[in-house]
């Protein structure tokens, strides 16, 4: 349906214009929920592209288009190119939204699930940590979104050695949870 959508928004509004760059996101969050990273990434490519031609590499669609890029980098394996990726993003986000912007706190932790991947568990943690203080002053202690920074969190101390903490959080994570 996307694929067959687009060359009427590109008719409509030009190949290169915004509303295009959301199609590309939205076909490839399809194909990355189906299975076929491989096929998502060109999409999510070109849509960067775009928007970074469309808005400037500063922007926060920009972030955002890099977090869901870094998403199917990390689900081919690719996990130094998403973390550079990320670590763009949350700069991004640090200079258009300050340090108090959920957004801040999605890229973060998508920053930390990618460095425990490549085994730098004490950077992982100093990511999730960031996203756990950022999530309790944005959207509380008793949010949904702060329980599985907790679980993440708590996971990232436990493949570091830290494992008393891990279990603290953890049962933190689960009373959140059970009143979320």
């Amino acid at each position: 349906l996307y694929e067959a959508a687009r060359p009427i928004w590109e008719r409509a509004h030009g190949k290169d214009s915004p509303d295009v760059a959301v199609n590309l996101a939205n076909h490839a969050t399809v194909l990355k929920a189906i299975g076929d990273p491989v096929s998502a990434k060109p999409s999510l490519e070109r849509a960067l592209s775009i928007l970074e031609r469309h808005y400037g590499a500063e922007h926060p669609q920009t972030a955002i288009a890099l977090d869901n890029l870094c998403a199917v980098l990390g689900d081919l394996g690719q996990y130094e190119k998403a973390a550079e990726g990320l670590r763009r993003a949350v700069g991004i986000h640090e200079k258009t939204h300050g340090t108090g912007s959920p957004a801040l706190a999605t890229s973060l932790t998508n920053l930390g699930w990618t460095l425990v991947r490549l085994g730098r568990h004490d950077e992982a943690v100093a990511a999730y940590e960031r996203a756990r203080d950022l999530l309790a002053k944005s959207v509380g202690r008793h949010h949904a979104r702060y329980a599985v920074v907790l679980q993440n969190l708590g996971s990232a101390l436990s493949s570091a050695g830290r494992h008393q903490q891990a279990i603290e959080l953890l049962r933190e994570a689960l009373r959140v949870t059970r009143r979320a």
